[in-house]
């Protein structure tokens, strides 16, 4: 008959057989708290080695290595004589020194006759060692199974190929879980990583060994963009944009139209750019200096380049680019020697050549964006230097007919917009080739630029207004030549004196750019730029007079 009533006064050790017990009647809560524990007793092999009986052990194991489970109770009974081997669970293998772990353990150290009872914690190490605290030859290790703590996956703890699909639950991955370089290539099962196993924003470089990811082991359509961390918002593409090696960046539409070879639509700029005018020939009525090259680009028309051509397009500037900026010295007018020539100006792939330096009485004129014009020379006629195509005219020629007065005259020099005149009898010089204008500055300053200077002249010369050309005669024999105007272009004008008469200087160059006010000029420091608003539209106008070196730039945005 099953037993319902027995006490257990009334029954003796070993006499409740499985036959006496009803099903179910052995509850969790009719167990004493030690049958729920596993239990070891301890003997020892002299002082050599502890001896244990119990779970998983058959007969007595002199140090067993154990395996201990988190969560769970162990009762370790030292049936030494009293007193003697003491036990001792540490987290060291330090013989009878070792460092004592104490977190659950009860009578940690206790010798024969007592018990230690251990309630192994869910943040165990993963090893711990047991020690005879009397003889440092009888010890063992206890590793720690079962739950893991956070960051407790280590890549020792993982066999070769263990991680598979089937073994993670959805989301099981985050970042806590997984110690620091513990996920190598060895670890994973082929197409094991797929998206719904990873947690959102879990992967990040920490986790991975480097080289461990391969695409063998990442499922199609796994990684997206919530299982990446610190992307931006809203709508972004991944990748590189630039060759060799590098870590993938978010791109910038710009990047990316680059890498798909689609140009972005190009920002128009108008523009004038003016090059330093030739120095005036010096010595006797020397030849006057061309003026600068003038190049002049928009949308829509706003006047020519020089030489009557029409206007070159606007300028293509792509948004964020540098473009450089120089802007050309007036060429000196010298002693008794031909004018200099003046320095080119540039506005990114634009370039306005100098003008050419005047003639003085024995040379010619110098070629340049405009030619200078030539030097009145007895028993010669001294040509005019020739202009560019698309940025000047050609120098006026020297005058030679009035040989027994000694009075022949230089040409002048050549203007964006008409040749220089040549010299004239009875010591008249040429008359200076006339400048350009453009609207692309605005009606309040469309005056004219780069215009020829005038000859030396003996009697009288230069009938062209100033207004449209560069220097004016030196005139009646013994004057030197005068300047060109700062920011013109204009060329300088021929020494109308004897033979250590000097040349005027050329004018220095100068650059407009114009745009509409949606676009942004930003100009190094080293510019000199003073910036008006013009048009119905309101466009900005920059004008560059100056800049402190070659490395000088604008760019647009």
């Amino acid at each position: 008959m099953a037993l319902t009533q027995v006490s257990t006064g009334g029954i003796k050790d070993g006499q409740v057989h499985t036959a006496d017990l009803a099903d179910g009647q052995i509850t969790a809560g009719k167990l004493h708290a030690d049958a729920l524990d596993r239990t070891y007793t301890l003997g020892a092999d002299g002082s050599n080695h502890y001896t244990f009986t119990g779970e998983g052990l058959t007969g007595a194991v002199n140090d067993p290595t154990l395996y201990l489970t988190r969560g769970k109770t162990y009762r370790f009974v030292n049936g030494n004589s009293a007193g003697a081997h003491p036990f001792r669970i540490q987290t060291t293998v330090n013989g009878s020194a070792g460092t004592e772990y104490n977190t659950g353990v009860t009578n940690n150290g206790g010798a024969g006759g007592s018990t230690i009872v251990f309630e192994v914690p869910h943040d165990a190490p993963d090893v711990l060692y047991y020690q005879c605290t009397s003889h440092g030859s009888m010890g063992g290790v206890l590793y720690i199974t079962g739950a893991l703590a956070d960051g407790g996956v280590t890549e020792a703890k993982i066999a070769s190929g263990a991680v598979t699909n089937g073994k993670l639950a959805t989301d099981a991955v985050t970042t806590a879980k997984i110690a620091n370089s513990a996920i190598t290539n060895q670890k994973l099962g082929d197409d094991c990583v797929t998206g719904s196993r990873i947690a959102d924003d879990a992967i990040n470089s920490e986790h991975y060994v480097d080289g461990s990811i391969d695409t063998a082991h990442i499922a199609d359509d796994a990684v997206t963009f919530a299982k990446m961390q610190n992307t931006s918002t809203g709508s972004r593409l991944l990748g590189k944009h630039d060759s060799g090696a590098g870590e993938i960046t978010e791109i910038t539409p710009d990047q990316a139209k680059t890498m798909l070879g689609i140009s972005s639509a190009p920002l128009e700029i108008d523009y004038i750019v003016i090059a330093g005018g030739g120095g005036g020939g010096g010595g006797f009525r020397g030849g006057g200096g061309g003026g600068g090259g003038y190049r002049a680009g928009s949308v829509p028309y706003y006047g020519n380049s020089g030489s009557g051509d029409g206007p070159e397009r606007a300028f293509q500037a792509v948004s964020g680019t540098g473009y450089s900026l120089i802007i050309g010295a007036g060429g000196t007018g010298n002693s008794g020697a031909q004018g200099s020539n003046g320095g080119n100006s540039t506005f990114g792939s634009i370039t306005s050549t100098g003008g050419g330096g005047g003639g003085h009485y024995q040379a010619a004129g110098s070629n340049g964006g405009s030619g200078g014009g030539g030097g009145g020379g007895q028993d010669q006629n001294l040509s005019g230097g020739t202009g560019i195509a698309g940025q000047g005219t050609n120098g006026g020629t020297g005058y030679n007919s009035n040989l027994s007065a000694g009075v022949a005259c230089g040409g002048g020099g050549g203007g964006a917009s008409y040749r220089g005149f040549d010299g004239g009898s009875g010591g008249d010089g040429g008359d200076a080739g006339y400048g350009q204008y453009s609207t692309i500055r605005g009606y309040a300053d469309a005056g004219y630029l780069a215009g020829g200077g005038a000859a030396g002249a003996y009697s009288s010369g230069n009938n062209a207004p100033a207004a449209i050309a560069g220097g004016t005669n030196g005139v009646y024999g013994y004057y030197d030549g005068n300047d060109g105007l700062d920011n013109t272009g204009h060329g300088g004008s021929g020494s109308g004196g004897a033979s250590g008469g000097t040349g005027g200087t050329g004018g220095s160059g100068v650059i407009y750019l114009r745009h509409p006010s949606s676009i942004t000029a930003t100009f190094s420091s080293g510019v000199t730029v003073t910036t008006t608003t013009i048009g119905a539209a309101s466009d900005k106008l920059h004008k560059v007079t100056a800049v402190s070196d070659n490395s000088q730039t604008v760019t647009f945005t």
